[in-house]
Order: structure tokens, then C-alpha cells, then sequence
């Protein structure tokens, strides 16, 4: 069908169903008619409101969404992944207002998504007017959608539990490999508190600047982050009471160089502590890979005598196994020989 594009805000009978199809969105008495000459008809409720946005202004269509949502006005069906791709189709351009409002907007109508979150922090960021708070911002929003996403693995592994049986305690100095956005980084900073230290590194970039965010947002003034290597990451000499590492080491490709290099930034009688999968939950997840295309996913299937034997070729030697802590993590505790 060849027909002028209206986005039908308020007055969605305009259409025939059968013309409109999924198009169900009612938001004020707000009802535009952009001239766009052949185009095919509307579909969701998403590319109602980005006509809109380009016939009358980002402000004036966002503030009729909000008011519809606010009073209740039905039909709504925006749908959170369309609006998540306008979002970013909108940073894409360099859009950043439209992109912040159009995000913001989803926080409202899907305020139990941790991805929404997550979207608003990076468009703030992406537009860094410090004049307008976008970096505290952007800090405050991606430190929620991480405590959001991170509760059923902190269910999990409770990190009180976990930290006891490593044995982590105020003023230690603490290593962390494979830090990522800080789920455990946090933990590990408040545990062993200001007159200790954590050193979170990672070889994701990324990753790190969000976690510089995180620990901004969280004042955490005792964590120092490090870029590191594949084989090496790159921690002081002769500084760390302990080395932790969660859910790290089945994925890591070369085990063995990568242990053996921790040795020189211990202490005496310092510990690796590494809480992983159990071995038939690795094995799920290669064969899951598998199954779906992925080829042979590298991941290490860790069970104790596998660890021994990194440990014995690494300079290590494993003293302890904890298997009756966590349903489906292991804890290793290392030492040097």
C-alpha cells in the first residue's frame, strides 16, 4: 500500500486496522502528519513517535509520551527493544539529545530493565557536558543497572560467604584478574576497607571505563585499576596479600603462563583464590556453543586435579578445595610452592 506516513498520536482510528496494523498508540491529542511522499505504513508504536520527533521536535513528542504514560492512556505499545534501536540509531547520528530523551523515556515505561539503564549511561557519556552533569549522570545510571544485573549471580556466589572462606580482611592489599564492570571489585573494597587496597584489572578497555564510573558514583577510593595483559596483569612487585579471581579462569586460553606470572607480585605466603563453575556446568556451557554454532568454544574444564596440575607446572601448589560453600561454584586456594 502507497500512503502518506502519519504518526498517529491520540487518534490511531484515523486508519483502518488493517492499515495500521500493529500501530496501537494513543499519547494526548497530539496527531502529525508527516509529508514523506511513498512510504510504507507505520508498524509499532517506536516508529510513530521517531515521525513525530521529526515533525515537531524531540521535546514537544517525548512530553506527550510521558503525559500518556503518567495518566494511563491506553492503548501503549511501545516495546522496549524498538525503543532501546531509536535510542541508539539516535547516538549512531550524534543525536544526543534525542538519543538521552528517547532512552530516558524507556527508563519510565521499563523501570525493572537493567538494560534500559545501561543505554541511558552510555548516551550521557557519548555527550559529556559537564555543564549538565552528564558524567555523574551517566555514573549514577551504569552503577544501577549493574547492581540490577548482578543480583542473581551475587545470589549465588554471596560474596560475605565467599570473602570468609578466602579469607579477605580489612587491610589486606587484594589483586583482582578479570575485574570487568566490578561485581566483585565492590565487594572486595568494602571488605577490606580503607587501610587496604584492591587492584581490579582487566584487559577490556571498556570495561575498566565503566568501572572507573562505578567506583567514581561509589567513592571508592581505595580501588586502582589496571590495564593488564593476557599473561600478565601487570600488578606491583612483591605487594598483594591475595589474588581473586571469579569466574575467570575456565576462559582463559593460556593458563598456565598466566598463574606462573602472578608470582612475583605476592607477598610471602600470599593466596590465589579462584572461584569457578563446576566442571559440568563448563561442560554445558561448550557444548551450548557447540549446538548453536559456535564452534569449539575454548574454556578450561576445572576440576581439582586439573587445578593441581596448572598450579605444579605455574609454581604453585593447590591447598585447599572448597566444594561444600556454593551449589555451583568451586572455590581454589592457591599458594606458591
Amino acid at each position: 500500500m502507497r500512503l502518506a506516513r502519519w504518526a498517529l498520536l491520540g487518534v490511531a482510528a484515523l486508519f483502518p486496522a488493517q492499515e495500521t496494523r500493529a500501530l496501537t498508540l494513543h499519547i494526548g491529542q497530539l496527531s502529525v502528519m508527516a509529508m514523506s511522499g511513498d512510504v510504507n505504513e507505520l508498524e509499532s508504536a517506536t516508529d510513530a513517535l521517531e515521525t513525530a520527533i521529526g515533525a515537531v521536535g524531540i521535546d514537544k513528542a517525548i512530553a506527550e509520551c510521558k503525559e500518556a504514560h503518567k495518566t494511563g492512556t491506553p492503548p501503549r505499545s511501545f516495546v522496549e527493544s524498538e525503543l532501546n534501536q531509536l535510542g541508539y540509531k539516535y547516538l549512531g547520528k550524534q543525536k544526543l539529545d534525542e538519543a538521552i530523551a528517547v532512552f530516558e523515556l524507556n527508563t519510565e515505561l521499563y523501570p525493572d530493565s537493567w538494560n534500559v539503564y545501561d543505554s541511558l549511561g552510555e548516551a550521557h557519556l557519548a555527550r559529556g557536558d559537564a555543564s549538565r552533569g552528564d558524567r555523574r549522570r551517566s555514573a549514577e545510571l551504569y552503577s544501577k543497572s549493574l547492581a540490577m544485573r548482578e543480583r542473581s549471580a551475587n545470589r549465588r556466589q554471596p560474596a560475605d560467604k565467599v570473602l570468609d572462606a578466602a579469607g579477605v580482611k580489612p587491610g589486606m592489599v587484594v589483586g583482582e584478574v578479570g575485574a570487568g564492570h566490578g561485581r566483585y571489585t565492590v565487594h572486595l573494597a568494602d571488605r577490606v576497607g580503607d587501610t587496604g587496597k584492591v587492584y581490579a584489572n582487566d584487559i577490556d578497555e571498556a570495561r575498566l571505563d565503566i568501572l572507573r564510573l562505578r567506583c567514581e558514583h561509589e567513592r571508592l577510593g581505595n580501588v586502582e585499576i589496571i590495564l593488564g595483559d593476557v599473561e600478565d596483569p601487570r600488578f606491583p612487585e612483591s605487594a598483594l596479600d591475595a589474588i581473586f579471581m571469579v569466574w575467570v579462569y575456565h576462559m582463559v586460553e593460556e593458563p598456565v603462563p598466566l598463574l606462573a606470572s602472578f608470582a612475583s607480585s605476592l607477598k610471602p605466603g600470599a593466596q590465589v583464590v579462584m572461584v569457578e563453575p563446576i566442571p559440568e556446568e563448563i561442560e554445558e556451557e561448550r557444548e551450548h556453543a557447540r549446538s548453536h554454532g559456535h564452534g569449539d568454544v575454548h574454556v578450561n574444564v576445572l576440576t581439582e586435579e586439573v587445578m593441581k596440575d596448572y598450579a605444579s607446572q605455574a609454581g604453585f601448589r593447590l591447598v585447599k578445595t572448597i566444594t561444600d560453600l556454593l551449589e555451583m561454584d568451586v572455590i581454589y586456594i592457591l599458594e606458591r610452592e
